[in-house]
C-alpha cells in the first residue's frame, strides 16, 4: 500500500508500506519502508545517525532494521 501525508502536512511524502496480521496474537503492524538518498548514504557512511520523530506526546512501540529491497 501506498500511505498519502494527513491532511494538515501536506508537504509530506508518500510513503510505501506493507500491513501484516499475527496469526497468533491477532496484532497488526505496518512496515514502512525508506530508501536513503546518495546524501543520506553518504552522511551514515561518515558515522551519522538515523533519528525516528514522533508526532505528539506518546511514542507508540518500533522497530527499525536494515533489510535487502523485495522489489
Amino acid at each position: 500500500m501506498i500511505l498519502g501525508p494527513p491532511a494538515d502536512m501536506p508537504n509530506c511524502e508518500k510513503l510505501p508500506a506493507t500491513m501484516t496480521l499475527n496469526e497468533e496474537t491477532g496484532e497488526r503492524t505496518i512496515t514502512t519502508f525508506w530508501k536513503p538518498t546518495p546524501e543520506e548514504l553518504a552522511l551514515l557512511n561518515a558515522n551519522g545517525v538515523i533519528a525516528l520523530w514522533v508526532w505528539g506526546g506518546v511514542h507508540m512501540p518500533v522497530w527499525l532494521s536494515v533489510e535487502k529491497q523485495h522489489v
